[in-house]
């Protein structure tokens, strides 16, 4: 799924428990549960290609940022959030990508966690829809993760 959908829906978790410790575990968690639903994500950066890493990265960074600035929005029009809940949320929703997927940093990981590594590429859904298809699923998990952080 988009880094997009991760942050909304960990923030989203992490608000409705309430709670720092299980409001991070479940954040933490939900990355692997919204990776199981069918969708299609940006390619892992390839360090063989002859296009430059920051244009390989400009897609899932600038969706990634989409993402903050709903959160923010959604922190802005509800006075009943957490600030602190709805950053450790978003970012352990974030998190697995960011470790595993990182330019430079994918390697290192894939040998020092590789179970977890595996556990996480086991869990992804990608092959079963086309590629704008697989990209559109994560539109409706947005929008629900956006409502409930709106209805809290």
């Amino acid at each position: 799924m988009f880094g997009s959908t991760h942050l909304l829906v960990g923030a989203t978790v992490a608000t409705y428990t309430g709670n720092y410790f299980f409001g991070g575990v479940a954040a933490f968690l939900s990355h692997l549960v919204v990776d199981v639903i069918p969708h299609y994500d940006f390619p892992p950066p390839n360090f063989n290609s002859p296009k430059p890493m920051i244009l390989q990265m400009a897609g899932p960074i600038l969706e990634t940022l989409g993402g903050f600035i709903l959160l923010y929005i959604c922190f802005l029009l509800n006075p009943h959030l957490s600030g602190g809940l709805l950053i450790l949320g978003g970012f352990l929703g974030l998190f697995l990508d960011l470790w595993h997927h990182f330019p430079y940093w994918r390697e290192f990981t894939r040998k020092i966690t590789p179970t977890f590594f595996k556990i996480h590429e086991d869990v992804q859904n990608e092959e079963l829809l086309p590629h704008l298809a697989g990209r559109l699923m994560n539109l409706p998990v947005i929008i629900i993760a956006i409502w409930f952080l709106l209805s809290y």
